[in-house]
């Protein structure tokens, strides 16, 4: 089983030519900004500081009289870099605040999270986690009011619906555009297109999530605390088997 507890620091390039070897030619969430035609020495070099870290192994292919090699990708690396090139739907997390950074979350058996370090963004975070621990995990990376950070005041068995009520009263159903500080867009692979999307709203009195199907049309809201539980719930409506 993968250990979800590692994670993994790698150059644009080496994370596009970990991918092609695992028959990506397509990514879908983020732009690499170094990979534009990369030289053929440079792939080479690559190659060469990955199984110098440990993450690729060159092995002599069995019963193969030629000098010819099998390579080997690190098995937990190679499992998060399968649940990549094999998701059908992938979190988009954007900020408006600046430290908190942009993140795509790529959703199969597990959720792989891949994020830019750095002020260049040349370097890429690779982890993973379980998808029933997904929800506090994206509210960990930043989708969650800042003083809410500390712990949920959720109630017990206080229950949530569209339009819940607050402090503030009903939630409005118009959603000033200036107000969204957190974004995180809900993608289909095949369709490329935006399934639904959450909103984090900071609107004067309160905080709340705010949620809108692909034509940008909304659909619910509910106060921030709430967000893990809302993501639980539509998470489990794909994902019944592994999020509970």
């Amino acid at each position: 089983m993968m250990n979800v507890d590692k994670a993994y620091y790698l150059k644009d390039l080496e994370l596009a030519v970990l991918l092609s070897m695992k028959g990506m030619d397509e990514l879908y969430g983020f732009r690499m900004k170094q990979v534009r035609h990369p030289k053929t020495e440079d792939v080479y070099e690559t190659l060469f500081a990955l199984s110098k870290r440990g993450l690729l192994t060159f092995r002599e292919e069995e019963g193969n009289e030629s000098d010819r090699k099998r390579i080997i990708i690190e098995p937990d690396l190679d499992a998060m870099l399968e649940i990549i090139t094999e998701a059908e739907n992938v979190l988009i997390y954007s900020s408006e605040r600046r430290d908190h950074p942009s993140r795509c979350i790529y959703l199969g058996k597990c959720a792989v999270f891949v994020s830019a370090q750095g002020a260049d963004g040349v370097i890429n975070r690779v982890s993973a986690c379980r998808m029933e621990a997904l929800p506090e995990m994206i509210c960990e990376c930043g989708f969650w009011p800042d003083e809410l950070a500390g712990g949920s005041d959720v109630a017990p068995g206080e229950p949530m619906g569209g339009g819940c009520d607050g402090a503030g009263g009903i939630l409005p159903d118009m959603i000033r555009e200036d107000a969204v500080t957190d974004r995180l867009k809900w993608v289909s692979v095949e369709d490329k297109q935006c399934v639904r999307q959450y909103l984090l709203i900071r609107d004067g009195l309160y905080d709340y999530c705010a949620v809108t199907d692909r034509d940008g049309r909304h659909i619910e809201s509910c106060l921030s605390h709430r967000i893990p539980e809302l993501l639980r719930r539509d998470l489990s409506a794909v994902f019944s088997d592994t999020v509970s």
